[in-house]
């Protein structure tokens, strides 16, 4: 990913997720420049949820870190992750739930 600006105003480290012996989310590495989409794909069960549930504050990761606007987000609660312009919502598709469940995850980024 490249970007006009050197800037970085989300930087995933390493981040992992461990649930007992089972490892959802290993290592991942993720960055966010000013004014650039980006996109997390990946067939179910790969991790995705897991991994915006950790950068929202839902889960702890088990190692690794999430810098927002140069600043850790570890150890702080969900609500505190919102404050400082992290927000996330999460949307169902009534239409096909009862053929598939489909899951949307939605973050917005505020830059202060």
């Amino acid at each position: 990913m490249s970007s006009s600006s050197g800037n970085v105003v989300l930087d995933v480290t390493a981040l992992t997720k461990q649930f007992g012996g089972l490892t959802a989310v290993s290592e991942v590495d993720f960055k966010v420049h000013p004014r650039q989409i980006v996109s997390l794909i990946g067939p179910n069960g790969a991790g995705k949820t897991t991994f915006f549930n950790m950068v929202a504050g839902q889960y702890e990761p088990t190692s690794g870190d999430v810098i927002f606007d140069g600043q850790s987000l570890k150890g702080l609660r969900p609500h505190q992750i919102t404050a400082r312009g992290i927000g996330r919502s999460e949307e169902h598709t009534s239409e096909l739930q009862s053929r598939v469940d489909i899951s949307y995850a939605v973050f917005c980024l505020k830059k202060k």
